[in-house]
């Protein structure tokens, strides 16, 4: 079960311009870190789910540029150990449905 990945999700993934869909249940305690703030502004991406990762200082970055053609419809990070505030951003992700952020250690 152990896959042995550590660090932070790469500012890279915004090279990923077709994902749809993302889920990462890892279960380990070495992953973790700020989300790169690209992930958001991909244009197809409809769905985050992040859970059950009780790793490293995860946490939201503090300020995105959403555009108006964001699609993503589920936020979902559950039980990952997030911290610090809830980013305003968020409110304009104006297609979001489903906003989950249980469990974690959020302020404000």
């Amino acid at each position: 079960n152990n896959i042995g990945l550590a660090g932070q999700l790469p500012q890279t993934m915004e090279n990923m311009i077709l994902l749809y869909s993302m889920t990462l249940i890892l279960n380990g305690p070495k992953f973790g870190g700020e989300l790169p703030e690209s992930l958001f502004r991909l244009e197809n991406l409809k769905n985050i789910h992040i859970q059950d990762n009780l790793g490293e200082d995860w946490s939201l970055p503090s300020n995105v540029q959403v555009g108006d053609d964001a699609k993503l419809e589920r936020l979902l990070l559950t039980r990952n150990g997030f911290a610090g505030t809830i980013p305003s951003w968020l409110s304009q992700l104006n297609q979001l449905q489903t906003l989950d952020l249980s469990m974690n250690n959020f302020q404000g």
